[in-house]
């Protein structure tokens, strides 16, 4: 839901101001009553989208609270900045800035430019996630993260990524393969970040290692 990403937004935004969290909450209940220290009490009106009887009751319990203006914890804010922040932390919902307004508030007039924006229209595909992560995976997914930035450890050819053949003709691929445990691992990545020879212990600085000085473009 675009409206729970509004809220998160304006959770880190007033972090920034604040330099720490607004809501530090240890558990659920706690977390409620920090909300309701700052928003105030929640109408009935903004409360009828909760569907939890239980949850309903309980807010309901609760004493009456008035809600504290933003200025007085933020004094130094921009009041922009404050309107925007506190449109982003309204309890309910259904009454909270959309995503659309979000970015057409007056605190990004001279930020926004239409031109250079992109609406997918698909959602996105979290599949991904539910993938199995074996250790072999893991590495393989590092060490093509390595290459992204080091084209030239790739699969033997300048300028390229390593191929599905697998480790044949790279010896920093095979050397890869090999690893069995963190140390390697970070042997051979900091030999890399370098740009030195991953698989050579004494190997020199490469001075400018995103290139490749031996080859040419």
């Amino acid at each position: 839901d675009h409206k729970i990403d509004v809220w998160s937004v304006g959770c880190i935004m007033a972090e920034l101001h604040g330099r720490k969290p607004l809501f530090p909450g240890k558990d659920y209940i706690q977390q409620m009553n920090l909300i309701f220290n700052l928003t105030g009490s929640p109408s009935l009106s903004d409360t009828a989208f909760i569907t939890n009887t239980k949850a309903l009751q309980w807010i309901q319990s609760l004493e009456t609270r008035k809600p504290i203006p933003l200025e007085r914890l933020y004094p130094n804010a921009n009041p922009l900045a404050l309107d925007f922040l506190g449109k982003m932390l309204v309890f309910n919902p259904h009454s909270r800035i959309s995503v659309e307004e979000a970015l057409d508030h007056p605190y990004f007039r001279n930020l926004r430019d239409r031109d250079t924006e992109i609406t997918c229209d698909l959602a996105f595909d979290f599949e991904f996630e539910k993938m199995e992560l074996t250790e072999e995976k893991i590495k393989k997914a590092m060490y093509e993260e390595v290459v992204l930035f080091r084209p030239y450890l790739g699969d033997g050819k300048t300028g390229t990524k390593p191929s599905a053949s697998g480790s044949s003709g790279n010896p920093i691929r095979a050397y890869a393969d090999t690893m069995t445990g963190d140390t390697n691992f970070g042997m051979i990545s900091q030999k890399m970040v370098r740009g030195e020879d991953a698989t050579s212990s004494n190997a020199k600085p490469n001075p400018n290692p995103n290139t490749n000085t031996n080859t040419t473009p």
